[in-house]
């Protein structure tokens, strides 16, 4: 009917339009469910609004000192800037590709930003400080639009990034084929941000090094990125006393041999909201998730992994394995593919879809929408909050790296995405 009405002036399929209106109109405040058929199908899908947006930045930040480096610049590789650098300087470093050049940073406050396109910092084996291709020691670091690959060392840690100060943000970066991606140390006070960036095949091959590794730090947030094939290595580990892994990509790739998609061995809180996951079939460890496998969490403790579509490949797979002395919430999950045990440990399954058929269009082929029958559409629960943390998923993920605010269409839909427009 709906479809019928939005092209009935067009077609002239309609000679009484006006009946027709009354007609829905009394449907729709009859009938919840017709008013929410109405709704999805009205929904206009916003566009990528987290969309990285190319640095073409003319001015500087107030306050910032620019040091420009480049082939045609006086500072002809990073590491030039990174010895004259000063606290707060803004380092726009052009497109192209810088071969063996790795730098140690000393200063706080900084901005390195790739311009004119992603510089490629490519290591080809070398590391500062057998660390990194680059190693922060200051603090308040944001780094932007920077490609990193080939980070190997002695230690079999070597890193694209090494920090050891307090807050850092990555955004709108490449990380692969080092030993590990990101690798930061502790700072209980610090925070540190991943948003809109890429890891592929990090990791030594040990176990023991990931695509990101994150110490005990005060918060980390992962939001908008894909973290994927993982050389034997977890996608994500880490020891934050608070974590917030939403909207990411975390998978496989049908082939992958990683560990854990998420790894929180420390517990404390992890909100796990909106994320594509998938085991593949060669994965190394069983588990997706794993919360506390190193140390209990203590009171004030918790998992809540709300709103995830899971696809598994994997024939022994769990979804959340809770070692923790808190309870996990596991609510509104969509789990398809082959058949998974999806809470081992203490925690509520709630609402939780299980079905190798998922309601969606190809997960096989990682094409989560829903589809205008699925059972997911309006099938969650209002997740409410948790320790002030609004739970109700407010975006969703955009392949390659991005994300999109998440239509609020009638009832939630299960899983990462909502069902909006036919």
């Amino acid at each position: 009917m709906f479809r019928l009405r939005s092209t009935a002036e067009a077609d002239r399929a309609s000679a009484d339009l006006a009946w027709l209106d009354r007609h829905i109109a009394e449907l729709r405040a009859k009938q919840t469910a017709v008013e929410g058929g109405y709704q999805h199908f009205a929904c206009k899908r916003e566009p990528d609004a987290t969309e990285k947006q190319p640095a073409t930045e003319a001015t500087p930040p107030a306050g910032r000192r620019v040091l420009k480096v480049g082939p045609g610049q006086q500072l002809k590789n990073p590491s030039d800037a990174a010895r004259v650098a000063q606290d707060n300087d803004l380092i726009e470093i052009e497109a192209g590709r810088y071969v063996g050049d790795v730098a140690v940073w000393k200063q706080n406050g900084l901005l390195l930003r790739g311009m004119q396109g992603r510089p490629h910092l490519d290591s080809q084996g070398r590391t500062a400080l057998e660390q990194g291709i680059w190693v922060f020691q200051g603090n308040d670091i944001a780094v932007e639009n920077v490609e990193f690959s080939g980070a190997r060392s002695r230690t079999r840690n070597g890193s694209g990034i090494r920090f050891f100060g307090r807050n850092l943000t990555v955004r709108d970066s490449y990380f692969h084929d080092n030993e590990d991606g990101v690798l930061t140390y502790l700072s209980p006070d610090g925070d540190v941000l991943i948003e809109r960036s890429v890891f592929e095949r990090n990791g030594a091959g040990d176990g023991q090094s990931h695509n990101i590794y994150i110490g005990k730090v005060r918060t980390f947030t992962l939001r908008f990125s894909h973290s994927h094939d993982s050389v034997r290595g977890h996608e994500v580990k880490s020891r934050a006393r608070v974590n917030y892994i939403e909207y990411n990509r975390l998978t496989d790739e049908g082939d992958g041999n990683s560990s854990y998609l998420i790894d929180l061995p420390e517990g404390g809180r992890g909100y796990i909201v909106g994320n594509v996951l998938e085991k593949g079939g060669r994965a190394e460890n069983h588990n997706a998730i794993a919360f506390a496998f190193e140390k209990p969490a203590d009171q004030d403790g918790g998992l809540w992994v709300i709103n995830n579509t899971f696809y598994n490949r994997h024939l022994d797979a769990t979804f959340v394995a809770n070692r923790s002395k808190s309870p996990a919430l596991v609510l509104n999950n969509v789990l398809g593919g082959a058949p998974a045990v999806l809470l081992d440990g203490k925690g509520e399954d709630r609402n939780n879809f299980r079905r190798p058929q998922s309601g969606m269009v190809d997960p096989a082929k990682y094409d989560f929408r829903l589809t205008a029958d699925s059972p997911l559409i309006d099938g969650a629960e209002d997740p409410g909050s948790a320790n002030d943390v609004p739970l109700w998923p407010q975006f969703e993920y955009v392949h390659p790296a991005s994300g999109r605010a998440r239509q609020k269409v009638a009832a939630l839909d299960t899983g990462a995405y909502e069902f909006c427009g036919w």
